[in-house]
Protein backbone atom coordinates (compact mmCIF):
# COMPACT_ATOMS: atom_id res chain seq x y z
CA UNK A 1 0.00 0.00 0.00
CA UNK A 2 1.57 3.68 -0.86
CA UNK A 3 1.62 6.62 1.07
CA UNK A 4 -1.54 7.86 -0.74
CA UNK A 5 -3.90 5.19 -0.19
CA UNK A 6 -2.75 4.99 3.75
CA UNK A 7 -5.49 5.43 5.96
CA UNK A 8 -5.38 6.43 9.60
CA UNK A 9 -7.74 4.10 11.51
CA UNK A 10 -10.46 6.67 11.79
CA UNK A 11 -10.41 6.51 7.76
CA UNK A 12 -8.98 9.78 7.69
CA UNK A 13 -6.23 9.88 4.58
CA UNK A 14 -2.93 10.64 5.60
CA UNK A 15 -1.09 13.49 4.74
CA UNK A 16 2.27 13.30 2.86
CA UNK A 17 3.41 16.70 4.71
CA UNK A 18 2.73 18.97 1.91
CA UNK A 19 -0.86 20.47 2.34
CA UNK A 20 -0.48 23.85 3.47
CA UNK A 21 -2.71 22.76 6.65
CA UNK A 22 -0.64 20.22 7.21
CA UNK A 23 0.57 20.09 11.22
CA UNK A 24 4.25 20.98 11.60
CA UNK A 25 6.28 19.43 14.44
CA UNK A 26 5.98 19.96 17.41
CA UNK A 27 8.89 21.74 19.41
CA UNK A 28 10.27 23.19 16.32
CA UNK A 29 9.56 27.07 15.62
CA UNK A 30 9.61 28.85 12.67
CA UNK A 31 13.00 29.86 12.56
CA UNK A 32 14.14 26.61 12.75
CA UNK A 33 11.94 25.50 10.29
CA UNK A 34 13.03 28.41 7.73
CA UNK A 35 16.78 27.00 8.53
CA UNK A 36 16.32 23.65 7.87
CA UNK A 37 14.12 24.23 4.34
CA UNK A 38 17.17 26.56 3.73
CA UNK A 39 19.69 23.77 4.51
CA UNK A 40 18.31 21.28 3.04
CA UNK A 41 17.98 23.02 -0.21
CA UNK A 42 21.68 23.73 -0.37
CA UNK A 43 21.92 20.19 0.47
CA UNK A 44 20.27 18.95 -2.47
CA UNK A 45 22.51 21.97 -4.71
CA UNK A 46 25.69 21.13 -3.18
CA UNK A 47 25.05 16.96 -4.39
CA UNK A 48 23.90 18.06 -8.04
CA UNK A 49 20.55 17.60 -7.45
CA UNK A 50 18.13 20.60 -8.81
CA UNK A 51 15.12 21.30 -6.07
CA UNK A 52 11.74 22.33 -7.23
CA UNK A 53 9.64 24.80 -5.87
CA UNK A 54 6.29 25.70 -7.19
CA UNK A 55 3.97 28.97 -6.65
CA UNK A 56 0.64 29.26 -5.84
CA UNK A 57 -1.47 32.17 -6.31
CA UNK A 58 -3.13 34.30 -3.12
CA UNK A 59 -5.45 36.87 -3.17
CA UNK A 60 -4.61 40.13 -4.11
CA UNK A 61 -2.19 39.75 -7.27
CA UNK A 62 -0.02 37.77 -4.82
CA UNK A 63 2.15 34.53 -5.20
CA UNK A 64 3.51 32.15 -2.09
CA UNK A 65 6.32 29.71 -2.67
CA UNK A 66 5.08 26.50 -1.81
CA UNK A 67 7.51 25.37 1.01
CA UNK A 68 9.03 29.00 1.40
CA UNK A 69 5.90 30.54 2.51
CA UNK A 70 7.67 33.39 3.99
CA UNK A 71 8.60 34.56 0.89
CA UNK A 72 5.50 36.29 -0.56
CA UNK A 73 5.66 37.82 -4.13
CA UNK A 74 3.74 40.70 -5.85
CA UNK A 75 3.39 39.89 -9.90
CA UNK A 76 0.56 40.07 -12.37
CA UNK A 77 1.08 36.86 -13.99
CA UNK A 78 1.98 33.71 -13.00
CA UNK A 79 5.24 34.46 -15.77
CA UNK A 80 6.06 37.40 -13.70
CA UNK A 81 6.01 35.50 -10.27
CA UNK A 82 8.37 32.46 -11.64
CA UNK A 83 10.85 35.43 -12.49
CA UNK A 84 10.43 36.79 -9.20
CA UNK A 85 10.62 33.88 -7.14
CA UNK A 86 13.74 32.75 -9.11
CA UNK A 87 15.61 35.95 -8.15
CA UNK A 88 14.19 35.77 -4.25
CA UNK A 89 15.32 32.06 -4.25
CA UNK A 90 18.69 32.61 -5.44
CA UNK A 91 19.31 35.55 -3.23
CA UNK A 92 18.30 33.28 -0.46
CA UNK A 93 20.45 30.62 -0.78
CA UNK A 94 23.24 32.67 -2.27
CA UNK A 95 23.43 30.37 -5.34
CA UNK A 96 23.12 31.13 -9.14
CA UNK A 97 19.42 31.45 -10.27
CA UNK A 98 19.93 28.32 -12.25
CA UNK A 99 20.73 25.95 -10.26
CA UNK A 100 16.75 24.94 -9.11
CA UNK A 101 13.61 24.81 -11.06
CA UNK A 102 10.09 26.60 -9.99
CA UNK A 103 7.22 25.41 -11.26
Amino acid sequence: MSREQAARPDGQPVTDGRQPDAMARRGIDSERQKAAAIQGALRQIARGDRPLWRIEAVPGERWVIVGLEWLTLSARSRRAGVDEARVAIAALLEVPPDTFDIA
